[in-house]
């Protein structure tokens, strides 16, 4: 079951497990599809190199509106993030102060 993209500001980079991007795309009726990439990711003492880069649509809004971003792909079971490098390109920011 798709449990959503988690906005994730401690995050340096956007990135998705395979599992997750699976259950994105048999949610969102996407084709499962991954250009090649050569990113690595440190989650803690491990380094894990990309699958490849696969699009995201995100829903904003109650009116349909949508981002769309590539992020990539690792072969690690952690959800779809949305990191501070599209946090920054959007604009966006996470209020901590009155949550």
């Amino acid at each position: 079951m798709f449990e959503g993209i988690c906005i994730d500001n401690g995050a340096e980079k956007s990135v998705a497990s395979l599992p997750a991007y699976k259950r994105y795309c048999a949610h969102t009726h996407a084709t499962l599809d991954l250009q090649p990439s050569s990113e690595s990711f440190r989650m803690g003492d491990v380094v894990h190199s990309s699958l490849g880069k696969a699009k995201i649509r995100m829903l904003v809004n109650k009116e349909g509106n949508f981002i769309e971003y590539s992020t990539d792909v690792v072969d690690v079971d952690i959800p779809i993030l949305l990191g501070v490098d599209m946090m920054k390109q959007l604009r966006w920011y996470v209020n901590e102060v009155t949550k």
